[in-house]
């Protein structure tokens, strides 16, 4: 998103204390980027995405803004925005006559080249399986699906398997050497810089809610989803109820047993595969960023009522 609006109007990053360990990166992709103060930041838009703002906290921004926008997962009343952007919920009726909400999967906030992966014809059997829950998984969620995976006969599993972490998840350690037990036809890779390539060189995939998910389907990358935390519930049944995804529910509901049959099947079935590739990229465009990015300053030129 801020990639698209800075194509007409500057942006800065204001991150909590916390967030210290993003400052260079964003500062190497051209961002200028601070620590929270809370010293007043006057500006033309203040763009909220977080779960830790309280309303005092809101309002201090929206009087430091002309235009305040919340990105918000929950469906919460957040009277203090001008700007909801709830990429989780169907589009709905804004909650006040004042507000506007963009609300579902087009406005997805993720990389426009997405939709340049190639998606070549469908074979009777998956042969590279993308295992991505995040950088941190703190779910487990991997460990779980290698396991699965270990589970199933040679000739039911892709010929490929590539397993994607974050060199600082908790759980690194198991999965690699669940992976090494899986031999040469599965690797594992951290601190990826690259996922196009991923997305581009697999055909089927298992993982998590959230931007992972939202980016599968920009690819047509047909993907089993495993529901790893609440906030993405509401996002994988839209996705699911549209062919974008086979939901599998939450990680703390699935079984073992249930996860391999599930892989076997998925792996198995051109047809599904099929269909999910489509409906996936009939819901997420990865032109949602710049939708934002032009709802947002046309909201901020014509005046945010208040």
């Amino acid at each position: 998103m801020a990639t698209a609006i800075a194509k007409r109007a500057p942006v800065v990053f204001v991150l909590d204390p916390e967030g210290g360990q993003w400052i260079e990166p964003l500062r190497t992709a051209g961002f200028p980027s601070q620590l929270e103060t809370g010293a007043p930041l006057p500006c033309a838009c203040a763009i909220l995405d977080g779960y830790q703002f309280d309303p005092s906290e809101r309002l201090r921004w929206r009087h430091n803004a002309d235009c305040l926008a919340i990105i918000d997962d929950y469906g919460a009343s957040l009277p203090e925005g001008d700007v909801l952007v709830r990429i989780a919920t169907p589009a709905a009726p804004p909650p006040t006559e004042s507000q506007l909400v963009l609300a579902g999967l087009a406005y997805a906030l993720i990389d426009a080249n997405l939709a340049t992966v190639p998606r070549p014809p469908f074979g009777p059997a998956g042969k590279h399986l993308l295992v991505s829950f995040g950088l941190r998984d703190s779910a487990n969620a991997t460990s779980r699906t290698v396991r699965a995976l270990a589970r199933l006969a040679a000739d039911d599993r892709p010929r490929a398997m590539t397993v994607v972490m974050g060199s600082g998840a908790p759980h690194l350690a198991e999965v690699n050497g669940l992976v090494g037990e899986l031999g040469a036809s599965a690797r594992l890779r951290t601190d990826v810089d690259d996922m196009l390539r991923l997305y581009r060189d697999a055909d089927c995939a298992i993982g998590a809610g959230g931007v992972g998910l939202l980016e599968r389907m920009a690819t047509g990358l047909p993907s089993l989803t495993v529901i790893t935390a609440e906030n993405q519930r509401v996002a994988v049944t839209v996705a699911a109820s549209n062919n974008g995804t086979l939901s599998l529910g939450g990680i703390g509901d699935l079984d073992d047993a249930t996860l391999a049959n599930q892989l076997k099947l998925f792996v198995g079935d051109q047809t599904l595969r099929t269909i999910l590739s489509s409906g996936a990229r009939s819901c997420v465009d990865a032109r949602g960023s710049e939708r934002v990015a032009t709802a947002l300053l046309t909201q901020v030129q014509r005046g945010c009522p208040r």
